[in-house]
């Protein structure tokens, strides 16, 4: 069974521009990145991945807001007026609202059409970015279809991503083969590994052992695979715990360390973290941003 979790809202071309383009739907300038439509940010819409300016046709080319597609391809963003610039991996860019000249990787260029600001935004030519950042973009009846380069771990490519969440009696397995879900949830797991920890004295799967002060249960799994499915090859590993604390009315029959109410362990590397953050749940929330990037097979 197939549990698409897409957000999907036609993106509305803004007036006033000399040359405009509509999409295949008459209604403005959609954007696909992996195969997920983009969403404007609205009353229905919100979040991290969502465009607060739609996309706009100008001198023939799409320009899109610049602070969201840093988002979409993790890079820096800094402002220096009165240009900005936008780097990762050793990649930059920097360009300058008004000016058709841009600079990529510190070689000056000349654009087509010159960034503007709109509604306080910095609108860029999408195409020029998402290349810059090693993306393929394509342009089809009205509509921007960009594909990001895959992970790569330790030299291995990622092909999918499976997410395994733990309940007190039952669990539920989702897999998703899309690229820019894959990479934000490797980058998302790694930010918030914290400070190297050791091995928990008391952790374990399923049912908590509440007799114990300060064990830890798993509460999600994440797996990079090589091959898809449930028999597929991991690549790596990651694995977030809970801290269960005894319940009263006595002593323990044993006391943990106790490592703060979540952590962090590498499966792969066999490697335990204290978590980065103030509450599992802020990396949760996160994440399910991230899955509204993709679609995704349930298993169980």
């Amino acid at each position: 069974m197939k549990k698409t979790i897409l957000v999907a809202l036609a993106l509305m071309l803004l007036l006033g521009f000399p040359t405009q383009a509509a999409g295949a739907d008459g209604q403005g300038i959609s954007v696909y990145i992996d195969g997920v439509p983009i969403p404007v940010e609205s009353e229905s819409a919100s979040g991290a991945y969502c465009m607060d300016v739609s996309p706009q046709m100008v001198g023939n080319r799409v320009f899109a807001p610049l602070r969201a597609m840093s988002r979409y391809f993790d890079a820096d963003i800094a402002w220096t007026n009165p240009t900005v610039k936008l780097s990762r991996d050793g990649t930059s860019v920097v360009i300058t609202p008004g000016s058709a000249t841009a600079e990529l990787n510190g070689s000056f260029l000349t654009l087509d059409a010159a960034p503007y600001t709109d509604k306080g935004r910095t609108m860029a030519p999408l195409r020029f970015v998402a290349e810059a950042f090693g993306c393929k973009v394509d342009y089809r009846m009205g509509s921007v279809y960009i594909a990001t380069p895959p992970l790569a771990i330790d030299g291995r490519e990622v092909v999918s991503v499976q997410r395994l969440s733990y309940m007190t009696f039952s669990s539920a397995m989702e897999e998703s083969a899309t690229n820019i879900c894959i990479s934000k949830l490797y980058a998302l797991l790694l930010d918030r590994a914290g400070e190297e920890i050791d091995e928990p004295q008391y952790y374990m799967e399923g049912l908590p052992n509440l007799d114990i002060q300060f064990s830890y249960l798993m509460v999600t799994a994440y797996s990079f695979m090589e091959t898809p499915g449930t028999n597929g090859s991991v690549i790596r590993q990651f694995k977030t715990y809970q801290r269960i604390d005894a319940l009263g009315g006595g002593e323990p029959l044993a006391v943990g360390i106790d490592y703060g109410p979540y952590i962090i362990c590498d499966e792969t590397n066999n490697t335990w973290y204290k978590f980065s953050g103030s509450h599992l749940g802020v990396a949760d929330e996160i994440a399910d941003e991230i899955f509204s990037l993709g679609e995704w097979e349930r298993y169980y």
